[in-house]
């Protein structure tokens, strides 16, 4: 996925800081989830379109990339299977992917040349508007990287919802989670009323916004761990 996005998910009671049993689903390494692949990844691209009008190329494009996102990053989905985030990735996964499609072009491209070079041209061609996006934006990236928190922490990548208060329920279930386990999260908010939403689960900014190419205002976001929060 390029670079962190999070969906404003339909907003839902306050958290009360009480954690229900069932809130979410552990899809992660050893797990069997409830929900498939296609199921999730039509929450994203339903949620993220839902912002921004995309023609069939683009949603295609968002498809393939939240299916590769969906399997490399670590999950976690609301029980309804109505929203779904994604947290740090894996590398295992990552370093099987990245093998796995090599040894495929390669395959290919030994028994038929003419067809593997198709499929590169084609996945370069899909995905280079999106790599010059990427690119404009690495200034704003790299000065969203500067604004670390202290210690180890759990990067959120993306949160979609589609069902009013799936979204809450779920970031309120990830962040007792994360209190549970003493991880410190964090996260960049698309603008400045997103941000908001995500003070109500305990985040804070760690500066000032910072625009985008395409005129959005990032805002990098921490929520520290327990022990830390007693702290500060």
């Amino acid at each position: 996925m390029t670079g962190a996005r999070l969906v404003p998910p339909q907003v839902g009671p306050p958290p009360s800081g009480e954690r229900r049993k069932g809130d979410i689903e552990v899809c992660g390494t050893g797990s069997t989830p409830r929900y498939g692949l296609r199921r999730l990844v039509g929450v994203e691209v339903r949620a993220f379109c839902r912002f921004r009008q995309r023609n069939v190329v683009q949603r295609v494009v968002l498809a393939v990339a939240m299916t590769v996102s969906l399997c490399v990053y670590e999950r976690r989905v609301e029980v309804g299977g109505c929203a779904a985030c994604l947290l740090s990735p894996r590398p295992a996964r990552m370093a099987g992917g990245v093998a796995a499609t090599v040894l495929m072009l390669g395959a290919v491209g030994a028994t038929h040349p003419v067809v593997a070079t198709g499929l590169v041209v084609g996945v370069v061609l899909v995905f280079l508007p999106a790599a010059a996006r990427a690119v404009r934006a690495l200034p704003a990236k790299r000065a969203l990287r500067r604004m670390r928190p202290p210690g180890r922490h759990i990067y959120l990548h993306s949160l979609a919802s589609i069902a009013p208060g799936a979204g809450s329920k779920l970031l309120r279930s990830v962040a007792q989670e994360a209190d549970d386990n003493e991880w410190s999260l964090v996260l960049d908010a698309e603008n400045e009323h997103l941000a908001k939403f995500y003070e109500r689960f305990g985040f804070i900014a760690l500066g000032a916004p910072v625009s985008m190419p395409n005129g959005e205002r990032f805002v990098r976001m921490w929520r520290p761990a327990a022990r830390q929060a007693r702290r500060l």
